[in-house]
């Protein structure tokens, strides 16, 4: 049960860690796509906005491990704080096919995030579904080993039980079921199970 606890767990930390690769992912694919349909507009119009808008595209990039493009924003930032519009003007139209590439990247990897968390949650769903049918196997095959007094069996069974998770109500149960073979009280453990299902 321990076992199975631990990879619930890791599971639950693995999914949190792709919720938020995700939420990166759609923030660069988001703002980059904005960025890009005014870089020319703002290039013309505000300079410092300009420079603004590289900056976060190379803080981004790098982010994500989009390197070149970090180095290439960084390269227009400069010169946008050196006011060299010769030099930016000459390489924008290139740099926003550079920024068009990286954005269909990252929306590439933003898929596979998705569809490798749609994957654990149906895994997670079939454990889940795997775990009731262990739950219901076990329960019908001891109420037989409890209806033909069959201690050793029964004992066999309440030892399954405690590998896989139960919730409380399961929990309760199998305590007063181990308590039942203890005692011997084999016809309450039938009714107990017969009650439960």
């Amino acid at each position: 049960m321990e076992k199975k606890q631990m990879d619930g767990s890791k599971n639950q930390v693995e999914q949190l860690e792709l919720e938020d690769q995700m939420a990166i992912y759609k923030a660069y694919i988001n703002d980059a796509e904005k960025i890009s349909k005014t870089l020319e507009e703002h290039f013309k119009k505000d300079l410092d906005l300009f420079r603004v808008e590289v900056h976060g595209i190379k803080s981004m990039s790098r982010q994500l491990g989009y390197r070149k493009m970090g180095d290439v924003a960084e390269i227009m930032e400069m010169a946008a704080k050196a006011q060299n519009l010769a030099f930016i003007e000459r390489k924008l139209e290139q740099f926003r096919k550079d920024l068009c590439t990286v954005v269909a990247d990252a929306q590439n990897k933003l898929d596979q995030i998705e569809e490798k968390m749609q994957y654990q949650s149906e895994n997670a769903k079939e454990e889940n579904e795997l775990d009731w049918v262990n739950k219901t196997e076990l329960l019908m095959t001891l109420k037989d080993a409890f209806l033909c007094f069959d201690l050793d069996r029964i004992e066999q069974i309440l030892a399954g039980f405690k590998r896989i998770p139960l919730n409380e109500k399961e929990q309760a149960l199998l305590e007063k079921l181990c308590t039942c073979a203890e005692e011997l009280e084999y016809e309450q453990g039938v009714a107990l199970i017969k009650a439960f299902e």
